[in-house]
């Protein structure tokens, strides 16, 4: 039967012993009977039923019900096993005798006895009961005691050991509990009940410290146990509670003592630190077993652990302010003394606050902070705090010793050619630390460094600010640190934050302190005049050449590009131009020798074309320039060159075959002026190969005895070869009396002293001298590093240095060879591990059949000359170049030819041009060829500039299908013009050839550097790198890593380095303090300068939205889809996040762009008009009729194709330009030269970079997007030098669509840094889902 809650009912609480479990309470409700009586009716009392008896209970007695429920036995096997068990299996496995798991029983005990003595603290005032063994659980009463009882704690010394006894006081009375039948209802703390009375005890006593005395007098500990149990068990006992002692040999004295703090750091927290392990296990067991309480947390690896501590005396006592005393126990023979320490909890209370003050918060003594903050933390306070009497240590169970005292860098920077040498010492105290053993530490901002002496030493935080960059931009050789030249500026800001000592060479401490770039002359032969913003330009691109930087001019789109060409013609002291020479001047002709100029003949204005050959190389002439040519049926048949013009040849360059019809005669090796040198040739060319130089000795290693008695016999009196005993190596050393070896004077005067095997190079003693001086050198060097296989049909010379293969190619080409170069990287095994060796560069040789590269008998008697199939150079395909003034000579060599250098060049800005036909004249250049690479579409403006400005630069322009693989022919001209796409696809052979210059024009083709095109332009060797550009980032700041990567290699790091340390900060935090130091780094390679600052002549530009409003049929089906995407966009981004949601995006936003421009964009059977079309329109109209020009341009070619079919219906007459567009020049030509033809229409992608349409003064954009830049390179196809009136420009947005929200985020989402980044195309990224909203709303 229930209790009824409408009768009335009492609340009572019931004791009961469960088997396993221990006591436990119950709670029961019970029906009163008439007389207030409690009757045999009773029910189990429960959160379920609690409420429907709540007028009868109060709040505590809800709480006690919540603890009894929790104490059930079905609560507890719950508790402790969550799947389905039976009770007798749970406890029979768990309690078990033998197997029982004592890890449970432990977890279950604590959670028990935590609930009972909750329940015990709750029942004063309660009705308490013991259950009957019917279960019947009023059987009889007991009550609980209204005061605590005490515990007084004997311990009596005799000589047989030590008694020991508690006893009990309860209200000043003796309480006998001892064979009285007491029991202890919970033993943490204890409970004890005692003739129906529960008492409690001050100071939570352990019940295990009276269990054994309910049926025992005393203890006795023997003596042999005296000093462990004394040390164990009664000192802590005296600590918390009161002590009786006495007898022989047992004191207890109290001692006083000032508090001295000790703070203690470890990484292995101490006892106490960590919480206590959870009472039940993480989740559901494995079926079968039993189940573990969850371990306790494992101490963190990255964390570093306090424990505040004192010293009292020698005593050192744990952080505890409401511990008034700490019991220590000394023992001298017999006798026991303990040592009561009183304690100050004022004084420890008063050490805590000291270190909250300054950050460092305890919980119970201790506290716990990350590696970096408790670092940077003992770094700031550990001297201070020992000022206020700390002691500050290492803890002693810290898994590894700490080191804490002074730290210093000295740090020396020293310039040495194009490097700095990094060279430095960090000082733990007395312990010496190379500072490049510190370079791993900081860049993985690692706080612990290991000292040589063992100890872990904290490396200040200050130094992952101080040195990051320097380490990150350093290169690693031999233990040694190294950083570029062109990171000078990081050099001086380690200088001016006293970091470093820096030692600099005279030019760079000039360059350091200089007030502006100087001032230089234009060339010669440069061709117009600059501007005075372009003379700065010119100047600066001389300022970056000189200190050996890459330079990236950053110009604003339509800041004047354009460059002269002027032809080179060769003569026996170098290259000079067409215009300079005059009647007898000497010059090269096709035998290689001098002959005398007879007669210079102006020609005035005359229409030049390009002629292209097989090998590449290209000459400009007039259409009546005669040429010596020969076709392969007349060479067959051994007929000479005939004579022929230029427009004889021109209509008839292939045979019916397709083969090449006319070969042009090679010029023989060239003769140069004979001069001195101060080593025999061939020898110079033995040791260039196989020697070595060093500061106090010339060695040469061969294994040859022919050669190395040749040599022997060859030297100079005074001087001898010395065997370095059993080896092939051979010094050179002195016979005669003095100190002077006149080897290493010659050598030391030649510059090659010290040099090693990548600083070795020819030099020009021996370059610029007759045919057999360089050839001896040459066979010098190919006897020593030349290869000849078997079948003698290669013939190769391998180095690792850049400038002896550099000199290896100029003696082979002048003497009328070719070369290709390749390189690799060798590896190979050493004690079963693999390396890698050095960069080396392999050059195949071929040779006119005359030439005999090696002496050494073995390798001569290999080598093949090829008879067959010589050196030749066809006429490929002759181009109009343009008009310009020309000029004829005539020579007095038998067949009147002259040699002509034809190195390409490209069409650049115009202070580029300048600068490159600087090089060219003053031979710095080094007979390099420049490579500028280049979109397609910009190859005839390159070409048309470079013919007005630079006419005497020798252009190659190397793209077609049929252009001719060979580097050999760059050797030809100064300047190889190309695109990114012919780049990307002779990658490799484009990289055998180290040029003069590698320019990139519009380098934002490179931005993505995980690109093809970025990866095969990283490949190009070259003395000097530039870039051009007008908007040097576009989306990312990654563009401006990837194009500064590119001129300075290491600049910014790595790409890794750089997106942690700069874009993502900038970025995505908006970190100005990073932006600004990344244009500190980047400022003095970037010259950039806008249309307002420097080209004050440019007429006014005025921009204005024009809105236009959707036609019915236009709006309905625009809602159709915006809905339809909005749906799916944002159910796609609650189900897969953003990341995935980017595209479909993308898809959508591009729709919702098409409808509203048009609809038909988007759907081919939408047959009504478009808003803005029609308001398109009436603006073309209007603007024509006014007599102005103007450009249409759009993203999307369907778009113009509307636009167009409009016109035509209109018989409106355009030009058109989109990426299929063949003859680019001549439609911009047509619309530039047409005053009747006023309308443009471009596609955006392929007409917004590069073209001069100055005709036009109206700019029409019919779809912005994000990308303002590519907006901006639009309009600046008008609005540009050379135009003359004010520029219109109008953006048409359709109201109430994606185009006017686009507009609104677009100056929230790309105020990025706006002199670097003028856009972000991938802001899309970015979007937050309320963007989206907003976007699609």
């Amino acid at each position: 039967m229930k209790v009824s809650p409408t009768e009335p009912f009492q609340i009572v609480y019931s004791l009961f012993e469960h088997e396993f479990l221990g006591h436990l309470f119950a709670a029961y409700l019970v029906q009163r009977g008439p007389k207030g009586q409690l009757t045999l009716l009773h029910q189990t009392a429960s959160a379920r039923n609690a409420p429907e008896f709540a007028s009868g209970l109060d709040a505590v007695d809800f709480e006690l019900i919540e603890l009894c429920d929790q104490l059930q036995q079905e609560a507890v096997i719950k508790e402790f096993w969550p799947r389905k068990i039976a009770a007798a299996d749970f406890f029979l496995k768990t309690y078990n005798a033998d197997k029982g798991d004592k890890a449970l029983q432990d977890a279950v005990a604590r959670y028990v006895q935590t609930r009972m003595a909750a329940a015990l603290a709750r029942l004063h005032g309660k009705q308490v009961f013991i259950m009957g063994r019917d279960g019947e659980p009023t059987w009889r009463e007991i009550a609980l005691a209204p005061v605590p009882a005490s515990v007084l704690f004997h311990f009596r010394r005799n000589d047989d050991g030590t008694h020991y006894f508690p006893t009990i006081q309860y209200q000043n009375q003796k309480l006998d509990f001892q064979y009285k039948g007491a029991l202890l209802v919970c033993q943490q703390p204890a409970w004890l009940l005692l003739d129906g009375v529960i008492h409690s005890f001050h100071n939570d006593v352990d019940g295990r410290k009276l269990q054994p005395f309910l049926s025992k007098k005393f203890i006795v500990v023997p003596r042999q146990m005296e000093a462990s149990y004394f040390q164990k068990f009664v000192a802590p006992l005296m600590e918390a509670f009161d002590v009786h002692a006495r007898g022989v040999g047992f004191a207890v004295v109290t001692d006083r003592y000032r508090a001295r703090p000790r703070l203690t750091f470890s990484d292995v927290p101490p006892a106490g630190a960590l919480p206590e392990a959870p009472e039940r296990p993480p989740g559901p067991p494995r079926r079968g077993r039993v189940p573990q309480p969850k371990p306790a947390p494992a101490p963190s690896a990255d964390r570093l652990y306090f424990q505040l501590g004192f010293r009292y005396g020698d005593a050192s006592v744990p952080f505890d302010p409401s511990k008034r005393v700490s019991v220590r126990l000394e023992q001298a023979d017999d006798s026991y003394t303990f040592h009561r320490l009183l304690r100050s909890a004022d004084d420890e209370r008063a050490a805590a606050a000291v270190l909250a003050a300054r950050g460092l918060v305890l919980a119970d003594g201790y506290a716990a902070l990350d590696r970096v903050t408790a670092f940077q933390w003992l770094h700031d306070n550990a001297e201070s705090l020992a000022a206020e009497g700390f002691a500050v240590e290492p803890a002693a169970g810290a898994s590894q010793p700490y080191f804490l005292g002074p730290v210093r860098v000295e740090l020396g920077i020293q310039e040495a050619g194009d490097w700095f040498d990094v060279r430095g010492t960090v000082y733990f105290g007395d312990i010496a630390v190379p500072f490049i053993r510190l370079r791993g530490h900081i860049l993985q901002r690692r706080r612990e460094f290991r000292l040589p002496n063992g100890q872990v030493a904290i490396i200040p935080e200050a130094w992952f600010t101080d040195y990051l960059e320097l380490f990150a931009f350093a290169e690693e050789q031999d233990e040694a640190l190294s950083l570029r030249r062109h990171h000078l500026a990081l050099v001086a800001d380690l200088q001016s934050n006293e970091l470093a000592t820096v030692t600099l060479g005279r030019k760079l401490e000039k360059l350091r302190d200089f007030a502006e770039v100087e001032d230089h002359p234009l060339p010669v032969g440069f061709r117009g005049e600059l501007r005075p913003y372009q003379k700065a330009g010119y100047n600066w691109l001389r300022f970056v050449q000189d200190y050996h930087f890459g330079g990236c001019l950053a110009d604003d789109m339509g800041l004047g590009k354009a460059q002269p060409l002027h032809a080179n013609i060769l003569t026996p002291g170098g290259w000079k131009q067409m215009g300079e020479m005059r009647v007898g001047d000497a010059v090269i002709n096709s035998q290689g020798t001098a002959s005398r100029v007879t007669g210079v003949f102006p020609q005035g204005e005359k229409e030049i074309f390009r002629v292209m050959f097989t090998d590449g190389a290209t000459a400009e002439c007039c259409a009546e320039h005669l040429w010596a040519v020969q076709s392969p049926v007349q060479k067959c048949r051994g007929q000479g060159y005939q004579v022929r013009a230029l427009h004889e040849l021109a209509g008839n360059l292939y045979d019916r075959h397709g083969n090449t019809k006319w070969f042009i005669p090679m010029v023989k090796p060239v003769a140069m002026t004979t001069q001195p040198v101060p080593v025999e040739p061939y020898f110079m060319g033995l040791l260039l190969g196989d020697g070595c130089f060093r500061q106090n000795s010339v060695q040469l290693s061969m294994e040859d005895a022919e050669i190395v008695n040749y040599v022997a016999l060859g030297l100079p009196p005074g001087l001898a070869m010395r065997q370095q005993g059993t080896t092939c190596d051979y010094r050179f050393v002195k016979t005669a009396a003095g100190w002077t070896n006149d080897l290493m004077q010659q050598i030391g005067a030649l510059g090659l002293k010290g040099k090693g095997s990548k600083d070795k190079f020819i030099p020009d003693a021996y370059l610029f001298n007759d045919a057999a001086t360089r050839l001896a050198v040459l066979q010098g060097l190919m006897d020593s590093d030349g290869y000849m296989p078997a079948p003698g049909d290669v013939c190769q010379f391998t180095s690792v240095s850049v400038e002896l293969i550099k000199g290896v190619t100029f003696l082979v080409q002048s003497l009328g060879g070719t070369v290709k170069e390749s390189s690799k990287i060798p590896t190979y095994t050493h004690n079963g591990a693999r390396r890698t060796g050095q960069l080396a560069y392999a050059l195949t040789l071929s040779l006119p059949p005359h030439i005999q590269p090696f002496r050494l008998a073995r390798k001569a008697a290999l080598y093949r000359p090829k008879s067959k199939y010589q050196p030749c150079r066809g006429i490929k395909a002759v181009e109009l170049v343009g008009t310009m003034p020309a000029q004829c000579i005539a020579v007095d060599a038998p067949d009147r030819l002259y040699v002509t250098d034809n190195f390409v060049l490209t069409h650049n800005t115009i202070q580029t041009l300048a600068m490159l036909q600087q090089r060219a004249e003053s031979g710095a250049a080094q007979g390099a060829a420049s490579l500028l690479a280049l979109p397609t579409s910009l190859v005839y403006n390159w070409l048309s500039e470079a013919q007005k400005f630079t006419p005497a630069l020798r252009l190659l322009v190397y793209t077609g299908t049929y252009r001719t693989k060979d580097v050999a022919q760059f050797a030809g001209y100064d300047v190889v013009l190309t695109s990114y796409g012919i780049v990307r696809l002779d990658a490799e052979l484009l990289a055998s050839y180290r040029f003069d210059y590698v320019i990139l024009d519009e380098s934002q083709a490179i931005k993505n550097p995980s690109s093809t095109t970025s990866q095969a332009v990283r490949q190009l060797r070259s003395k000097h790198r530039l870039i051009l550009t007008g908007t040097p980032v576009e989306n990312s700041t990654m563009d401006l890593w990837s194009q500064m990567s590119f001129i300075n290699p290491g600049l910014l790091g790595t790409q890794a380095f750089f997106r942690k340390e700069f874009l993502k900060p900038i970025e995505q935090h908006r970190d100005e303090g990073r932006m600004r130091r990344l244009h500190a780094l980047i400022k003095p390679f970037i010259l950039r300068r806008h249309k307002e600052q420097v080209a004050k002549e440019l007429p006014a530009k005025t921009e204005q939205l024009s809105y236009c409003d959707m036609t019915p049929e236009q709006a309905q089906a625009y809602e159709e889809t915006k809905s339809f995407y909005r749906n799916k966009i944002l159910q796609n981004l609650d189900e897969h996040g953003s990341a995935s949601t980017q595209f479909l995006l993308l898809q959508g936003l591009t729709r919702l762009r098409q409808m509203a421009n048009h609809p038909h964009l988007a759907d081919a059977t939408y047959t009504h008009e478009s808003g803005k079309l029609r308001e398109v329109l009436r603006m073309v109209r209007n603007v024509v009729a006014e007599g102005h020009k103007v450009l249409v341009f759009s993203q999307f070619v369907q778009h113009l194709a509307l636009v167009r079919a409009a016109l035509d219906e209109r018989q409106l007459p355009y030009a058109y330009l989109d990426g299929n567009t063949r003859d680019r020049a001549a439609e911009v030509a047509r619309f530039q030269e047409t005053d009747a033809l006023q309308i443009f229409l471009i596609s955006l992608k392929a007409g917004g970079v590069g073209l001069n349409l100055t005709a036009a003064d109206y700019v029409f954009l019919l779809d912005p997007w994000w990308n303002p830049a590519v907006e901006a390179q639009a309009v600046d196809r008008a609005h540009r030098i050379g135009q003359q009136r004010p520029v219109f420009v109008y953006k048409f947005i359709t109201q109430h669509t994606v185009e006017e929200k686009i507009l609104a985020l677009q100056q929230r989402k790309l105020n990025l840094v706006s002199e670097l980044i003028a856009t972000d195309e991938a802001v899309i990224k970015t979007l937050t889902r309320a963007d989206i909203e907003e976007l699609l709303g």
